[in-house]
């Protein structure tokens, strides 16, 4: 897989959503913080959601910063009744980012894990999430975060899991 083709998918669908230009996802603050605390300090960093329905279905984000010096972003796009995806991407030099899907075992929990996702299906999901930025005039606040943020928090055991 090319690093850098994923760096350009990711780096270009952060831009649509204004993601380290400080534009438009300012607009979805949520009230939820994504706390945690790291050698020994408690972070209460700032969290964004939107939803779009369109023809009975609903698409999801939810943007979640990870750290306070260097940024470093995650982004969870979600249509309902489908696999949600995760791109993460940091301001940290050499840092390639994250492009993910969660698979499902939709009888055993345990077997679902995050994977990467191949250059195709990057292309496919940037594609469609261009689409929705040229079809819809614009998303909606969410509120309900719930499934969004459950999948914030698997993103971030696998994340942990992988760097012990």
């Amino acid at each position: 897989m090319s690093i850098e083709l994923k760096k350009e998918i990711v780096n270009y669908i952060f831009n649509l959503f204004g993601i380290f230009k400080n534009e438009s996802i300012l607009d979805y603050a949520v009230d939820k913080k994504l706390i945690f605390e790291s050698e020994g300090k408690s972070y209460h960093n700032a969290m964004w959601s939107g939803e779009i329905t369109s023809e009975g279905s609903k698409i999801q984000f939810l943007a979640a910063e990870l750290t306070e010096d260097i940024p470093d972003i995650v982004l969870i796009i979600w249509l309902e009744n489908s696999y949600p995806y995760v791109l993460r991407m940091s301001k940290e030099e050499g840092d390639a980012g994250d492009f993910l899907v969660l698979t499902r075992d939709e009888d055993v929990d345990i077997n679902n894990k995050w994977i990467e996702v191949p250059v195709i299906n990057q292309a496919k999901v940037l594609i469609a999430v261009e689409s929705i930025f040229d079809t819809f005039m614009g998303w909606n606040k969410n509120n309900n975060i719930d499934v969004v943020y459950s999948y914030l928090i698997s993103f971030l055991n696998y994340e942990s899991e992988q760097n012990v």
